[in-house]
């Protein structure tokens, strides 16, 4: 998921929908291309511009 919004709270919400990432717009370019082939390996990416929000939820 690409997105403008950096509540852990969605980023929750996505990957229990489903999602296999969680890429913000304001995060590097090179870091959608590391979520893409992550993804394409079967394993889940969060941007670390949220990571350590969401381990204090």
């Amino acid at each position: 998921m690409l997105t403008m919004h950096a509540e852990v709270q969605l980023a929750v919400e996505a990957f229990r929908a489903g999602a296999s990432g969680y890429v913000l717009k304001a995060s590097p370019g090179e870091e959608l291309i590391t979520a893409i082939q992550e993804a394409a390996k079967g394993r889940s990416y969060l941007t670390p511009l949220i990571a350590k929000d969401l381990l204090a939820f």
